[in-house]
């Protein structure tokens, strides 16, 4: 027998428009929900993306004696936050969408109808949706038309969501019960939260709000409840004759996972990332706190140790009687080991976090492309699982735009292209590109040079610099080519010289003088 969710069985009751769903079976899904494991690890995730660690919470204050907490005043507490897991999804976001995906369709026109949609809010929506599912595991994007009858697109917040799939395969999306807190009144004026709660199914939305006693009723102040997905109007001068409910016939949210397993970035590396954090705390307590002396004390008569310990604690001074006595021994901090400590966890987290360490001294100097790419390897990996998601995620939106501009559309015929931002090496670029001078065409190598922005402009303007150019060579054979070439050599030599590549530019400078000898020969 097939497992039922709760609220599938709440869905279940929908007949004919009219919602049959209990106050309580809606609480009780609810209360659920928000006390889930996912939602607190989702939580987790945007809270450590906002720098909300848990070393926030704790106080290094405290100590125990035979199970006794005691509070030491005195003592510093210094709670240090450390950004790891905001640097690596900075890191992943960055590197996929520094620059919008180039999306192409088969066909101009089909091209030039979906050209509206691709401007900054669509890629301000992409990176959001990956800020989301990076920190969450997964994230989700709505689909709405506005009261202008405009389409839009935003992002709904995971930790607001609880989906419900078929019951075969769990890829296809049969309700969505969102819920989350607005501003009401009691019944003393008394502004306070309240839980309001929207049921979406593949043509509908019902609309509940919690009231006084904690029950859910159908919110009386929406206008239509049920209300359809959008309503087309039609218009006759400024008047609205009429008005007809639409649905999208699905859902219309539609979830952009941070991978398979739908885990978050923070998952693998919070362990190491709060050990850090207490290490750099405490250590950071220990300098403020540091004494120079450690006392040692004989033939103590207190009655036992817990007085002892607190005069310690909380003065560093200590009382003894008789021929009792006390002396000092200099204190020492084991800098160097918590150092190595310090280090292997920060190894650990990039390596498992899967990022890059721009604070590693490998990174310093001049490294070639092969070094550079073995070390965006392990972010390469991670991006790769999220593009895979993005283009699926792409295209669920660019379905419903189709749809509602009645655009012929097919996945088949479209082609999505992420262009990766990565650190360089320029010279070796650079000087790649020169050495297929005469192998590949002009605008080939315009492409792969990284000074190049745009090819067609670059293109144009190296026809302006050359226009004029005393051709050498009537027969037109390749000696005519070559002033042409000292020119383009000579600009590339000026912007090497410009960036301070003293070597690039001497060599640069060996070739001119080599195609010169040519010319003269």
């Amino acid at each position: 027998m097939a497992y039922i969710t709760a609220t599938e069985q709440m869905i279940q009751k929908v007949t004919l428009g009219r919602i049959l769903a209990e106050s309580k079976l809606i609480k009780g899904i609810v209360t659920r929900d928000r006390g889930s494991v996912e939602k607190k690890e989702m939580q987790e995730g945007i809270n450590y993306y906002e720098g909300k660690h848990e070393v926030l919470n704790k106080d290094f204050r405290v100590y125990h004696i035979k199970g006794k907490e005691l509070v030491n005043v005195n003592k510093a507490n210094n709670r240090v936050v450390n950004a790891f897991h905001t640097d690596l999804v900075d890191q992943k976001k960055d590197y996929i969408l520094s620059s919008s995906p180039t999306i192409t369709f088969k066909g101009e026109e089909t091209q030039k109808k979906f050209s509206e949609l691709f401007n900054d809010k669509f890629l301000d929506f992409l990176e959001g949706s990956c800020l989301g599912a990076s920190n969450q595991g997964i994230e989700w994007g709505h689909v709405y038309v506005n009261e202008k009858g405009e389409f839009e697109f935003t992002i709904i917040p995971a930790t607001q969501i609880i989906p419900d799939y078929d019951d075969n395969y769990k890829t296809k999306v049969l309700s969505i019960m969102r819920y989350y807190y607005v501003d009401a009144q009691d019944e003393k004026g008394n502004l306070v939260q309240r839980t309001k709660i929207e049921i979406w199914n593949e043509k509908e939305v019902w609309f509940y709000i919690e009231n006084e006693k904690g029950e859910f009723i159908l919110d009386g102040k929406e206008p239509e409840n049920p209300r359809p997905h959008w309503r087309e109007n039609f218009v006759q001068g400024d008047k609205v004759e009429n008005s007809e409910g639409k649905g999208w016939g699905r859902v219309p949210f539609f979830p952009l996972m941070n991978n398979d397993k739908k885990i978050s970035d923070l998952k693998r590396i919070k362990t190491l990332i709060d050990l850090y954090d207490v290490i750099i705390s405490n250590f950071g307590n220990d300098i403020e706190d540091r004494r120079e002396m450690v006392i040692v004390i004989k033939n103590y008569s207190g009655q036992d140790n817990e007085e002892l310990v607190q005069m310690l604690k909380e003065s560093g001074v200590i009382k003894v009687s008789g021929d009792g006595g006390a002396e000092s021994l200099e204190l020492t901090i084991p800098v160097d080991a918590k150092n190595t400590l310090l280090k292997l966890i920060e190894k650990n987290i990039y390596r498992f976090g899967r990022g890059f360490n721009l604070s590693d001294e490998n990174f310093a100097g001049e490294i070639t492309g092969i070094a550079l790419s073995y070390k965006y390897a392990g972010l390469d990996l991670k991006a790769n699982a999220m593009i895979k998601n993005l283009k699926k995620y792409i295209l669920e939106l660019l379905g419903f735009f189709a749809e509602y501009n009645s655009i012929d559309f097919s996945p088949q015929e479209v082609q999505i292209t992420f262009t990766k931002s990565m650190i360089v090496n320029e010279t070796e670029i650079i000087g790649n590109v020169q050495s297929s001078t005469g192998i590949i065409s002009k605008r080939t190598q315009l492409q792969r040079h990284p000074w190049v922005d745009y090819v067609d402009a670059e293109l144009e303007q190296i026809e302006k610099e050359t226009e004029g150019v005393v051709d050498l060579n009537d027969d037109g054979g390749e000696l005519g080519k070559l002033p042409l070439a000292i020119q383009q050599l000579s600009l590339s030599m000026q912007r090497a010289s410009d960036v301070g590549d003293n070597a690039l530019a001497n060599k640069i400078k060996l070739r001119i003088d080599e195609i010169l000898k040519e010319i003269k020969q």
